[in-house]
């Protein structure tokens, strides 16, 4: 006879079943009537993780990694202000919430893992929408590399030009350009609708199908598969945006623009044919398994067997809430208002939204925060980003949970250091004032302007952006504006130009007054200090996510916990993560002083003040946590009321039944296990809530005194403490 252990292994690698006759047609692998033996060697649970981690990492690859890296790209390819651009990060989490309400309610109605599968091939579709403006647009070109004279002239043709779409292209204008705005957000609705069962059936079906203890191990590798995903991107990204997003077509060399020119175009969108190649790889074997692996049913029974034994009950609030989501419809109405009455939670949920809103903000727009502040290549900004933003967001959620874990933190106790850390989050907040400066433009932080008298004659006005950089490392909008007549080639390097009227040069100067490319920032040694700030401030912002759950569960009742987590959920995406883009790109808009004036309206930014945007998103950081610090303050001050008036006997827990109302007598670990023990009489509060008490007791107060329980029972639903009444 096997032993216990050697039936788990047996049962979590698939060996516990033969592979042929005796495992039914329905639980076998294979698509339709395609299920030969040689392919049962796949309908394992080992398998089945390795095709879902799979798909971990291709959509966190995604969504965490190409789209972010490029929005920089694609605002100047697309001529895409922040704030548009903005609306295709937010256009994920839209996509997200109605798919986690879907997949919520089928649950186990589905066959889960053909759902994730189908659900990759949503995600394919969503990768190639996504790249296709790419093909549908003419070849870009730099304004550096047409025959437009940009040259200091009396007079000259009213020539425009649009360098988003070509000189030979009929389109005239910016907006048949940014018009591909709607395809990005309509492809990012989908990539979040379809990424969405990886993450909410995935974890199910594999803790279905698995024990106990090796769910714990395989869970780890595929959370991190998630971590491996966004740095790939971010790595691969730097090599992609150093190409020319026309490469195929178009040679580079023959125009003076290279990587971190303001005029340069990467090629953005290989990341996205890479990600779709990778989903189909993903999906194919996927819906290829069934509903249910061999041996999956009684693992299912054998931790229900447990579960039964456990003193949480969780066996019963599942079968509650199941109870209350899908078949007692009616009672949906009062459940939600005991939630959403229930201060403590509600602020608590604000406290989270406001951490996702900076999150939200910083995922989208923190790689072209380091390009533009620190002079960075697209490329590397996002490596660099990403390298900081991992492991602080890794390192942060285990150090939360740990936390708890040692100081056995009460509910009270996590809110009060969850309150300390979003003080000490403030203060790192002030990296953003470390900055490297502007580079002298002329017209904008000069006290030349860009239409001056020097170049008055020159009829610069549809002229378009073709930076020079003069002797003395001053950037000009172009040769016009710098007033040059005469234009010259060296044997090797850019285009030079002479006889500059708005540029000042030497008695007898005989050397080019300026060249034709963006002038080289000074050194800026800020960087590490904004990252070590960064760092710090993520690694807190990511270490409250486990307390915030804590606190959470702690402060509804148990058969209510899935809804009221769901609820957050949904919150969080509402309140945080899509609003949390936008705001950053509001941020960034109004710390643009040069936009692009061509093809007939205004485009993307061509110069930004930097420390107008590290002023702004401090502005926008520091005041969201300042917020979410009084959030906790209150959601504090309510569960210390809601304790305060579960110590009276006469404080009826009907409606609320929370556990943390004999929390404090039993925070200490020797106390809990003397009470579990039976070594220490129950707390009072307990037999003061026993209903042949409380009805007693009724009997005896009378009318005055029901007044008098019902108005402790609205203190203790509103968090009021009992001075309070």
């Amino acid at each position: 006879m096997t032993s216990s252990k050697e039936t788990e292994a047996k049962m979590d690698s698939g060996s516990g079943t033969d592979a042929g006759s005796t495992v039914p047609m329905e639980q076998r692998y294979g698509w339709g009537k395609c299920r030969a033996p040689c392919l049962q060697f796949l309908n394992r649970a080992a398998w089945l993780l390795v095709f879902i981690s799979m798909g971990n990492f291709v959509q966190s690859m995604l969504v965490n990694g190409f789209i972010g890296v490029s929005f920089s790209t694609l605002e100047k390819r697309f001529r895409l202000t922040s704030k548009q651009s903005s609306w295709i990060g937010s256009a994920y989490d839209c996509g997200t919430i109605p798919a986690v309400l879907l997949f919520s309610y089928l649950g186990t109605r589905i066959n889960r893992p053909r759902t994730i599968g189908l659900g990759f091939i949503g995600l394919m579709c969503g990768c190639l929408l996504f790249c296709l403006p790419h093909f549908t647009t003419p070849v870009y070109w730099p304004e550096a590399a047409t025959e437009v004279d940009n040259m200091c002239r009396e007079s000259r043709d009213n020539e425009t030009w649009c360098p988003a779409v070509g000189p030979e292209s009929e389109e005239s204008s910016a907006g048949s350009i940014s018009r591909y705005l709607g395809v990005f957000i309509l492809a990012q609705a989908i990539h979040g609708f379809c990424a969405t069962p990886v993450f909410t059936l995935g974890i199910t079906v594999l803790d279905d199908s698995l024990s106990t203890h090796t769910f714990s191990f395989y869970i780890g590798i595929y959370y991190a598969m998630g971590v491996v995903g966004p740095a790939l991107a971010a790595f691969g990204s730097a090599f992609l945006l150093g190409l020319y997003t026309d490469f195929m077509t178009v040679d580079s060399t023959q125009f003076d623009t290279e990587p971190g020119d303001p005029r340069w175009v990467g090629a953005w969108w290989i990341g996205f044919i890479f990600s779709a190649f990778m989903c189909m790889v993903t999906a194919i074997p996927l819906t290829g398994y069934p509903a249910d692996l061999p041996g999956s049913a009684a693992i299912r029974k054998k931790k229900q067997l447990e579960a039964k034994g456990d003193d949480d009950d969780n066996v019963g609030d599942t079968g509650e809430t199941a109870q209350i989501d899908l078949t007692n419809l009616r009672e949906l109405p009062s459940q939600f208002k005991l939630i959403f009455t229930n201060p403590t939670y509600v602020f608590l949920s604000l406290f989270k939204c406001c951490d996702e809103l900076i999150i939200g903000g910083v995922a989208v727009f923190g790689p072209k925060y380091l390009e533009y502040q620190f002079y960075l290549k697209p490329g590397l900004a996002g490596a660099l980003f990403g390298l900081v933003l991992l492991p602080a967001g890794a390192i942060g959620t285990i150090l939360g949970g740990v936390i708890i874990k040692k100081l056995r933190l009460t509910c009270i106790g996590i809110m009060k250091l969850e309150a300390s850390m979003a003080a000490f989050i403030c203060f790192f907040l002030f990296t953003f004032f470390a900055t490297c400066g502007n580079l002298p433009f002329a017209g904008l932080n000069t006290s030349s302007e860009l239409y001056s008298p020097c170049n008055a004659a020159c009829t610069c006005e549809n002229v378009p952006f073709d930076p020079v950089c003069s002797y003395n490392d001053v950037q000009y909008y172009s040769p016009c504006h710098a007033g040059c007549v005469d234009t010259g080639q060296l044997s090797t390097g850019p285009t030079v130009f002479y006889n500059c009227s708005c540029i000042e040069t030497p008695a007898n100067w005989t050397a080019p007054a300026a060249q034709e490319k963006t002038c080289r920032a000074k050194p800026c040694n800020m960087l590490p200090v904004f990252l070590v700030g960064f760092f710090f401030a993520a690694l807190l912002i990511f270490a409250c996510n486990p307390m915030n759950i804590s606190a959470t569960v702690r402060s509804i009742s148990g058969h209510q916990r899935s809804m009221a987590i769901g609820m957050q959920w949904i919150a969080i995406r509402i309140l945080g993560s899509i609003p949390g883009p936008i705001l950053f790109g509001v941020a960034f808009d109004g710390a643009c002083r040069l936009w692009s004036s061509d093809c007939g309206g205004r485009g993307s930014c061509l110069y930004y003040d930097n420390s107008r945007i590290g002023q702004y998103l401090f502005l926008v950081c520091i005041s969201v946590k300042l917020a979410s610090f009084i959030f906790m303050l209150i959601a504090w001050r309510c569960y210390s009321g809601r304790v305060t008036h579960s110590s009276r006997p006469s404080t009826a827990l009907v409606e609320v039944p929370v556990t943390p109302v004999t929390e404090p007598e039993v925070a200490d670990g020797d106390a809990k296990h003397a009470l579990l023990n039976g070594t220490a009489p129950a707390p009072e509060v307990v037999a003061a809530s026993s209903p042949k008490n409380g009805d007693a007791q009724h009997r005896r107060e009378g009318p005055d005194g029901e007044r008098e329980r019902d108005e402790q029972k609205t203190g203790l639903l509103n968090g009021r403490e009992g001075g309070d009444r």
